[in-house]
């Protein structure tokens, strides 16, 4: 996505922007992801899951996300990566939210 940075998303019909990987790989480099994630035609809101020991959720809070709600990893398949181990079934999954339609209908003020 940029120098520094990638990120995989999917833009879902209900208007969510779903982010399923990201890395960065110099500061400042998951800020200007954001940055343009916020831009992609459409998305009302962007969601994100990170697991509730990493360090990056600091960087969804910093960035305005709102903690939606924190979740149990199940013992199901996953698709990417087969049946999860023992040790990932049980914890935290952290879900965070950046609702983009108030803020943009306050930048036209329309709030």
């Amino acid at each position: 996505m940029i120098d520094g940075g990638m990120c995989v998303f999917h833009l879902r019909r209900d208007h969510q922007l779903t982010i399923t990987e990201i890395v960065s790989t110099r500061k400042g480099a998951g800020s200007e992801m954001l940055d343009k994630l916020k831009k992609v035609e459409g998305a009302h809101s962007i969601f994100a899951k990170c697991p509730a020991g990493w360090k990056s959720n600091k960087f969804y809070e910093k960035q305005g996300f709102e903690l939606e709600k924190t979740e149990e990893q199940p013992a199901k398949k996953n698709q990417n990566q087969g049946f999860f181990s023992q040790e990932e079934v049980g914890k935290k999954i952290n879900c965070w939210r950046l609702t983009l339609v108030e803020k943009k209908r306050a930048s036209l003020g329309l709030v």
